[in-house]
């Protein structure tokens, strides 16, 4: 057994499931921190331990969470796959409850996925999300869009699967419709589909800090 093999050994029994993280920290590696200052511009693979690498093309492929894109102080996680097709709500909410956008500029300026999606559950959703997961706002997905081409690069590298087609956004237009972007010529479109009834992709996010 060799010295770093001992240390590997060492801090496994000390750590457990954080022994990467540990070994990442005291010895270094290419994967980075999470210290959010280390994050250059650019698409990443988040692994499942919490680390991540810069998309270069050579990443290891096993134990992938997400995937991570960053721009500035822009940050967002990826889910791999599609949740599946659903419609975005079970019921029109209360308009005196929603907060809308009625056109296209403003719906872009919608950053609040999590606060979207909280209100978007309180109304009845059937969609599966799993704690910490929401649905993009309108001006999150159309982040992702600009990077469209890495984001689905790495998105195939990883076996996950590519954006493509129609994703609802959790921007609403009023009680009745929302915001969706087609991943095709990125046009954002708020009256074609009814949150009830009406049936599109649905991709999971995360905050990536």
């Amino acid at each position: 057994m060799t010295e770093e093999q001992k240390d590997r050994l060492s801090i496994y029994r000390e750590f457990g499931d954080n022994a990467q993280k540990a070994y990442n920290f005291v010895f270094g590696t290419t994967q980075c921190s999470n210290d959010s200052h280390s994050i250059k511009d650019g698409v990443y693979i988040i692994y499942k331990d919490g680390s991540y690498e810069l998309f270069n093309g050579e990443n290891k492929k096993d134990d992938v969470s997400k995937i991570g894109l960053a721009m500035g102080e822009k940050k967002i996680a990826i889910g791999l796959k599609d949740k599946g097709f659903y419609s975005l709500t079970n019921d029109n909410d209360d308009e005196e409850c929603g907060k809308y956008y009625d056109n296209s500029i403003d719906a872009f300026s919608d950053w609040d996925g999590e606060v979207n999606t909280e209100h978007i559950k309180s109304t009845g959703t059937g969609i599966p999300l799993d704690d910490g997961e929401f649905i993009s706002s309108a001006g999150q997905i159309g982040f992702i869009n600009l990077f469209l081409k890495s984001v689905n690069e790495t998105l195939r590298y990883v076996g996950g699967k590519e954006l493509k087609g129609c994703y609802w956004t959790s921007t609403e237009y009023d009680s009745t419709y929302a915001w969706y972007l087609y991943f095709g010529d990125g046009s954002l479109h708020g009256r074609n589909y009814t949150k009830v009834g009406a049936t599109i992709y649905v991709r999971a996010y995360r905050d990536w800090e």
